[in-house]
């Protein structure tokens, strides 16, 4: 998938954000994009773009 505008971005799961060079993880909260796991001021990360995050590999014994 390709980076997307972050105004097309759900609102209600956990996405891969973008801004000035910087990937994080984010979410919608409040009214707005918060860093996950982050304890740093609102408004610190402000991502322009986003993408879904990728599948997780398989676990042990799994197949793919």
């Amino acid at each position: 998938m390709e980076w997307q505008p972050i105004e097309t971005a759900p609102k209600d799961d956990l996405l891969l954000g973008y801004a000035e060079g910087m990937m994080r993880l984010v979410m919608w909260e409040n009214g707005g994009w918060w860093q996950v796991g982050a304890t740093i001021e609102p408004g610190w990360f402000v991502p322009t773009h986003w993408m879904p995050l990728p599948a997780p590999p398989p676990l042990p014994g799994e197949k793919e």
